[in-house]
């Protein structure tokens, strides 16, 4: 079992580095890392590509100053000189002061901006590891900080075909390309790597995978596995998963074996002595194709023909830096636009909802006046029925007065003019005064009609009631 990564001393602050072959896994398991608490930098290349779905994961400092290290060698990892080894002492050169300059900075910086663990992926890593180890050396006791090295590692196989689908590179190339990042780690820090993670792991045992190398790096979180379960759900994902190397037959007898090494023993790496003759036999051919090697990367031709893609390279990173601004200014101005149409919206929304409420408190209104008129309606109705009534009495009590008095006039003047009438005036006089015996005015027929009823009704024409008996009962007695 390696020993957990917190130093020599037990105190100093660990710096996570991701060491790995290209299309290995080390954008995953840089992803998670940062998913547990591992700082990875502000400024990361995150850029979804076809290649690279979810993202690179590297930190774009120190993959930029890193290129620039293999451009000034002469080396560019994907090309044929790629193969070739580094000159010897080559960290030491004056030439590569600044880069070193550089990468010591950022990890000054880095380190003193977060209080946790910090690290960085980038697969061109591997093959400046002596660079690293000096910076390292130098940098430890000053910032208290101790390098820990993850080895991410993937089927060979699997490898070279997205290598060769990516860049049209040959499956043998690949694999060399493999085998010789792959032991330059075992070459450098081979006793040193806390922990190798299997790609193929992560789809087979998500959850233990996670948990074996948190626990090699000594970090607490998560406690809970439900936690991390949930975390590793959301980074590791099938749909992302291309290509697995079914066919171990194909790989190159050294590839075979050091990766049956690397698969048997995970997560521990494997013993050096187990390591140590693969590497004697890689040097021992490069040994061999040292002078060919040489004189691939240094033929004028080809140096003519790498000036000529570092132009059209520098030209398509203008072309790309310029587009990148154009389409962060536009995702600006759309983010703006989105900002004032979501303000409109919340406005909107606001103004409808007020609107709604007037629009109930007008219905509630117009509610209360239809019941109001319904009611006023009814009693309409009612006064109207009540009305058709009293004409109907009216019309009724009309007619009856009409068959018993037809001429109201004559009448009012028969009974004015009436003996019982005349004999009882000066009692009227006596009772009531002369206005009492004064005959009204009889400005329609009806008042006069009422007029005569109420004459006829009253005291005086009952009084002499008598008077006409007698006179009735004389004018029968005449001859």
């Amino acid at each position: 079992m390696t020993a957990r990564p917190t130093g020599p001393d037990g105190g100093r602050r660990p710096v996570v580095v991701v060491l790995g072959m290209h299309r290995s896994g080390t954008s995953l398991l840089a992803s998670l890392l940062q998913a547990v608490g591992v700082e990875l930098g502000p400024d990361l290349l995150l850029d979804q590509t076809p290649d690279n779905e979810a993202g690179y994961w590297e930190h774009k400092e120190i993959a930029e100053a890193q290129e620039a290290i293999l451009s000034q060698l002469g080396r560019t990892w994907y090309l044929p000189e790629g193969q070739v080894p580094l000159p010897a002492g080559w960290w030491r050169l004056p030439e590569m002061r600044p880069h070193r300059r550089r990468l010591a900075d950022i990890v000054r910086r880095e380190t003193s901006e977060t209080v946790g663990p910090w690290g960085f992926k980038d697969p061109r890593t591997v093959r400046l590891l002596p660079l690293w180890l000096d910076i390292f050396a130098d940098l430890g006791p000053q910032l208290g900080i101790e390098p820990v090295w993850l080895l991410a590692i993937r089927n060979p196989e699997a490898v070279a075909q997205s290598l060769a689908k990516r860049d049209r590179m040959s499956m043998a190339a690949a694999q060399l390309l493999w085998l010789d990042h792959t032991l330059d780690a075992f070459r450098y820090v081979g006793d040193r790597i806390a922990a190798v993670v299997d790609y193929d792991d992560w789809f087979a045992r998500p959850l233990a995978t996670a948990r074996a190398t948190i626990d090699r790096l000594g970090l607490a979180w998560p406690a809970d596995d439900a936690a991390l379960d949930a975390a590793v759900g959301r980074i590791v994902r099938a749909d992302l998963r291309h290509g697995r190397g079914q066919q171990p037959a194909s790989l190159l007898p050294e590839v075979r074996e050091l990766y049956g090494l690397l698969r048997a023993g995970a997560p521990d790496a494997p013993p050096a002595d187990a390591v140590r003759p693969l590497i004697a036999r890689l040097d021992q051919a490069r040994c061999l194709l040292a002078g060919w090697g040489e004189y691939v990367a240094r033929h004028p031709e080809r140096e003519a023909a790498m000036q000529r893609l570092g132009r059209d390279f520098e030209e398509m990173r203008g072309q790309f830096q310029t587009f990148r601004a154009q389409a962060k200014a536009d995702i600006a101005q759309q983010r703006t636009r989105a900002e004032a149409f979501a303000r409109d919206h919340a406005q909107l929304q606001e103004l409808y909802a007020v609107l709604d409420g007037r629009r109930l408190a007008a219905e509630a209104e117009m509610a209360a006046l239809h019941r109001r008129i319904g009611a006023l309606v009814a009693e309409r109705d009612a006064m109207e029925a009540q009305r058709t009534g009293l004409l109907n009495e009216l019309a009724a009590r009309q007619r009856i007065l009409d068959q018993v008095m037809p001429d109201p006039a004559r009448a009012l003047d028969d009974i004015w003019n009436s003996t019982s009438l005349r004999v009882a005036r000066p009692l009227q006089r006596l009772v009531g005064g002369r206005a009492a015996v004064e005959r009204p005015p009889t400005p329609t027929p009806e008042d006069q009609a009422r007029l005569a009823v109420a004459l006829q009704q009253g005291f005086f024409w009952n009084l002499t009631g008598p008077l006409r008996a007698a006179a009735r009962l004389l004018r029968r007695g005449r001859p």
